[in-house]
């Protein structure tokens, strides 16, 4: 059985490091939760591709984030928890990310992270996909394999093969790509480990050597940025 208090512990980190980098101003959530970033988020425009009767909070917007139905330029700052790893054509995502964002306004996102010790935990705990694929910016996960998704996109497109962002979305640029989680979400699976635990190990991640931390850990969050209008 899953231990619903240490999760709520490692989403709570997951949510607060996404709010952190969060700039003020209108917000489009791109959710593929049961709600928990739209819960911490009041005022936020909420979508998801299909409504969820486990969410707490309405979801104002039904559309895939490929194809929204929104104008240019609309929004400071997109975010979601577990998009992009979702997404068959991470291109197509960005392109719209980059299409309804505002000059200057930013992208950020809590992705599954792929180092050794992530790999192992998407692949064996979440029975996601954990390679890039031939193509990962359009072909990243069958459409029939959406819900499971696939743990390596993120780093594989915005990390690895990041070349490919500047041809999609040119506009777009990562600023900032930090892992962690690692032993915090092991510790998730067992019903001994307690909130407390799941804090300390989340803590003891920001002492590693940026080498390990990639190494160990299971997530990430992941922050781009719209260039932005320079007046002439």
């Amino acid at each position: 059985m899953p231990n619903d208090a240490a999760i709520a512990a490692f989403m709570a980190e997951q949510v607060g490091q996404a709010l952190a980098a969060m700039p003020h101003g209108s917000t489009l959530i791109l959710e593929h939760r049961r709600g928990e970033l739209a819960a911490a988020c009041p005022g936020a425009l909420t979508s998801d591709r299909l409504f969820s009767e486990q969410s707490a909070n309405p979801v104002m917007l039904l559309c895939d984030p490929e194809r929204l139905p929104l104008p240019a330029n609309s929004f400071a700052c997109i975010t979601g928890l577990d998009v992009l790893g979702h997404s068959p054509s991470p291109a197509a995502l960005l392109q719209e990310v980059e299409r309804v964002l505002l000059p200057g306004g930013r992208l950020v996102m809590i992705e599954p992270w792929t180092g050794l010790m992530g790999r192992l935990f998407h692949l064996w705990r979440s029975k996601q996909r954990v390679w890039s694929g031939y193509d990962p910016w359009f072909d990243a996960c069958p459409p029939e394999q959406r819900e499971r998704g696939n743990a390596a996109t993120a780093r594989t497109c915005l990390v690895t093969r990041n070349e490919g962002l500047a041809s999609h979305a040119p506009a777009l640029s990562v600023s900032l790509v930090a892992p962690f989680g690692g032993l915090a979400e092991w510790a998730t699976l067992s019903q001994r480990a307690t909130p407390g635990l799941v804090r300390a190990l989340l803590s003891a991640d920001r002492w590693l050597p940026r080498r390990l931390s990639g190494l160990w850990s299971s997530r990430a969050l992941f922050v781009i940025e719209k260039t932005p209008v320079i007046a002439v």
